[in-house]
């Protein structure tokens, strides 16, 4: 298993069969199928669940700061920001122990300041230009939450990024759905909301970041081929996809399917239904890139590169690989 850039290099080489024409692809909504395809329309890997990626907050602590909603532009955010310093409530946890995380806060950026990210994955690794107007103006918000995090970001690993989050200490993390699990173990009382980045000053591109999930696929050596593709065939139905994504707590990929939910799921589900969403960057990326970004946002953050040579870095590195 794996992401859309894993799949789709090993498909080009071989490794994996090509399922697009099997009957139980046609399970999937076409938002969903768009996610799976390659650009000459193949598709290596069945997903069963979405996720989403966004900024945690702290609905008790956003009350007692006087912030009624959460904010849609990145002005907005900026006077967010000051209502909770003026109520000596620290704004932001950042998990720079793990660079990971940083990676993501590249990754969200890219994909909230394009038009269509899949386009411009293949700009980029055809020797096109990553460096847009938009995408700098976007690292305004990156620059906000380093700039507004608590004092030991560059110690703080992710597990104490939860911690931070769930014992009130900050108002914000920038997460995705996986980590809501853990945060509930550290306390499972605390009130949050999942909401979209803003990265520019128009509320209406300001959109969630939500993508499928890791995808299965089959072997091109396989013996059991047949097998997996009726595995696959029921996993995909409403019954299996229930079945599957109701043992895994997960939002299920296919539609009109139901489980039991919780607030941050009930939120990724808003910005479906309201088709405010754009897919992930980082899944039209190799690993190799994907791991370069982590050291590239690791020297942004440490001033050790500044904004055109992080994006000229992650260029490189996403041409290539």
């Amino acid at each position: 298993m794996g992401e859309y850039g894993d799949l789709l290099e090993l498909g080009n080489a071989g490794y994996i069969v090509d399922i697009a024409k099997e009957p139980f692809i046609g399970n999937y909504a076409d938002q969903i199928k768009t996610q799976m395809s390659t650009p000459d329309g193949k598709i290596y890997g069945v997903p069963l669940d979405v996720s989403g990626m966004g900024i945690y907050y702290n609905k008790d602590l956003f009350k007692k700061a006087g912030i009624a909603e959460f904010p849609k532009t990145q002005t907005g955010l900026k006077e967010a920001i000051d209502k909770l310093k003026a109520a000596e409530i620290t704004p932001f946890a950042v998990a720079g122990a793990d660079p990971w995380t940083l990676a993501h806060s590249l990754f969200t950026t890219i994909a909230g300041t394009a038009s269509d990210v899949k386009a411009l994955s293949e700009q980029v690794k055809s020797g096109g230009a990553l460096s847009s107007d938009a995408l700098k103006n976007g690292f305004k918000t990156i620059d906000m939450m380093l700039a507004n995090a608590d004092g030991k970001m560059a110690t703080n690993d992710y597990n104490a990024e939860m911690a931070l989050l769930a014992q009130g200490k900050v108002a914000m993390i920038q997460q995705g759905y996986w980590a809501y699990s853990s945060i509930l173990k550290i306390n499972d009382k605390v009130n949050l909301g999942l909401a979209a980045i803003p990265y520019s000053e128009k509320a209406e591109d300001t959109k969630l970041g939500v993508n499928i999930n890791v995808s299965y696929a089959i072997s091109s050596d396989s013996k059991h081929a047949d097998a997996a593709k009726k595995l696959f065939a029921w996993l995909t139905s409403k019954e299996g996809n229930q079945i599957a994504n109701g043992n895994m707590q997960q939002i299920p990929a296919i539609e009109d399917v139901k489980v039991a939910g919780d607030p941050i799921s009930a939120d990724i589900q808003s910005y479906i239904a309201a088709k405010k969403v754009v897919p992930w960057a980082q899944v039209y990326m190799s690993g190799g890139t994907r791991t370069d970004a982590e050291m590239i946002m690791s020297a942004y953050m440490f001033k050790k590169k500044n904004l055109d040579q992080t994006i000229e870095a992650m260029q490189a590195s996403w041409a290539k690989k």
